[in-house]
């Protein structure tokens, strides 16, 4: 049985890592980082998917990419919900190590991010607008 946790987040898509996968094994020089979209939903406690795995388990690329993933879901405004502050999703983040995030990824995350400081992170690439 999954927990209440884990079956929220499968509505939102529970085969768009499946589906990634499927889609990067076929281009030859991106076949060796399917890893990467396929395990980035699984969480440090086991409770993630699609396989469900746990800690180590987890390919460290994917472990530091759901750590990239949540950042800019967090920083940047979507059309379900507003931007969070810088501090809003640092926090979040840290409350999730060792549950949702590899401790260790999470020690080097902050120390990169702007969550002690005044400044915010550089932004390298700004996305279009989309206009409604």
């Amino acid at each position: 049985m999954c927990s209440k946790r884990f079956e929220s987040r499968l509505q939102v898509d529970p085969a768009a890592p499946e589906h990634a996968h499927t889609m990067l094994a076929n281009i030859d020089y991106l076949k060796s980082d399917t890893n990467i979209p396929y395990c980035h939903h699984e969480w440090w406690d086991g409770t993630g998917y699609p396989q469900g795995l746990k800690g180590e388990e987890i390919p460290l690329a994917a472990r530091i990419f759901a750590v990239a993933d949540v950042w800019d879901a967090l920083i940047n405004e979507r059309r379900y919900h507003p931007a969070w502050s810088t501090e809003k999703v640092c926090d979040h983040i840290k409350e999730r190590s060792g549950t949702h995030f590899d401790p260790k990824v999470i020690k080097c995350f902050l120390e990169m991010a702007p969550c002690d400081k005044e400044s915010e992170m550089v932004t390298l690439w700004d996305p279009p607008q989309c206009h409604k």
